[in-house]
C-alpha cells in the first residue's frame, strides 16, 4: 500500500483542498487540514475556569462551522475517482476530544454530512483500509477479465483447430489428385511421347526417366496418437 500527500494551491475557478492522498488504481481522498484550534489554544493558556469553558465551547462551534462548510464545498464531485465523502484533519486527538465533549453528536453529524473526521492515528488507518477495499476490487475485475479471456482463447483455439482440420482434408484431396494426375501422365502421356522417341522426333529437351516423378505416399494413421513434449 502506498500513498502520497501532495499540496494543492488555491484556484480561482475551482476549489482546491489542503491535500489529496493518492492510492492504488488512480484512487483520491480529499483531505482538508485547516482546522482552527485558536479558541483550544486559548482555553490552555487561561486560568479562569468560566473563560477557560467559553473558549472550549467557541472550540466545539468552530469544528462544528468546519464540517458544514466542507460539507457545502462537496470536493467529491470535484474529483472522479473518489468516495463520497473528504476527510476533516485535525491535527491531535485532544482537539478533537474537546470539541466532542461539548457536542457528543458531533463525530456522527459530521459523517451525516459526509464529513469523516481524522486524528493522525485514525487518518492512517482510513487510508489503508479504504486502499485495500479498493485493492479488492481490483482482483475481483482482474478474474472478471480473465474470464473473458479464457472464453476469447478457448474461441480463437477453436477457430484454429477447424483450421486445421479443413487444411488436412485439402491436403489429403491434393495428394490424391496428384497421385491420379501422375498415373495418368505415366500411362498415358509419357508413354506417347517416348514413341515419338524411337521414330528419331524427339526436342532437345529430355523426357523424365521412369520412375522419376514418385507418387505421394499417405501414411495410415496410428490408432494411438504420440505424446508431444515442448
Amino acid at each position: 500500500w502506498h500513498a502520497m500527500l501532495r499540496q494543492k494551491g488555491q484556484s480561482a475557478s475551482t476549489q482546491r483542498p489542503d491535500m489529496v492522498a493518492h492510492l492504488p488504481s488512480m484512487r483520491q481522498i480529499v483531505v482538508d487540514a485547516k482546522t482552527p484550534i485558536d479558541a483550544y489554544l486559548s482555553a490552555n493558556e487561561s486560568q479562569e475556569p468560566q473563560q477557560r469553558d467559553a473558549f472550549l465551547e467557541k472550540h466545539a462551534d468552530q469544528i462544528d462551522q468546519k464540517i458544514k462548510e466542507l460539507s457545502g464545498k462537496r470536493y467529491w464531485e470535484q474529483f472522479e475517482r473518489s468516495p463520497n465523502f473528504v476527510v476533516l484533519f485535525i491535527p491531535g486527538e485532544p482537539f478533537l476530544a474537546a470539541a466532542a465533549q461539548r457536542r457528543p453528536e458531533l463525530i456522527e453529524l459530521a459523517m451525516q454530512k459526509n464529513v469523516v473526521i481524522a486524528t493522525p492515528s485514525t487518518l492512517y488507518s482510513l487510508l489503508k483500509t479504504v486502499a485495500l477495499g479498493w485493492q479488492e476490487q481490483r482482483v475481483t475485475e482482474n478474474a472478471e477479465q480473465i474470464a473473458r479471456l479464457g472464453r476469447e482463447l478457448h474461441k480463437r483455439i477453436s477457430t484454429l483447430a477447424n483450421h486445421l482440420a479443413n487444411l488436412g482434408t485439402n491436403l489429403e484431396k491434393a495428394v490424391t489428385a496428384y497421385n491420379q494426375f501422375k498415373r495418368s501422365l505415366d500411362t498415358r502421356v509419357l508413354v506417347a511421347a517416348r514413341r515419338f522417341e524411337d521414330l528419331g522426333a524427339e526436342s532437345s529437351k529430355e523426357l523424365p526417366a521412369e520412375g522419376q516423378i514418385k507418387k505421394i505416399e499417405v501414411l495410415p494413421q496410428k490408432e494411438e496418437s504420440q505424446t508431444l513434449e515442448f
